[in-house]
């Protein structure tokens, strides 16, 4: 469940961002998933059926992993409420 929050947090720390604005939202939450299971430590975080289910390699989520992971680095300032959501966790 944590890495379900974790992700969770990702999408909605991006949703202050416009540079995301042109992506899918399938592709959002399947790099968002990708950076959790990595950010928790899983050494091969998108596996076969992972691929299966989402129509997504990890190859094409790579990219947009590292600008969600940059995103997090440097948040905007407008993101307080979000992570009093998430403070409990």
């Amino acid at each position: 469940m944590e890495v379900l929050t974790l992700a969770r947090f990702i999408l909605e720390s991006a949703l202050m961002e416009y540079d995301f604005i042109d992506v899918r939202d399938s592709m959002m939450a399947g790099a968002a998933l990708w950076l959790a299971l990595y950010m928790k430590g899983s050494l091969t975080p998108w596996c076969p059926t992972l691929t299966y289910y989402s129509g997504y390699k990890s190859t094409d989520l790579f990219d947009l992993a590292n600008r969600l992971l940059n995103s997090l680095r440097n948040p905007p300032n407008n993101v307080k409420t979000i992570k009093a959501k998430y403070s409990h966790t």
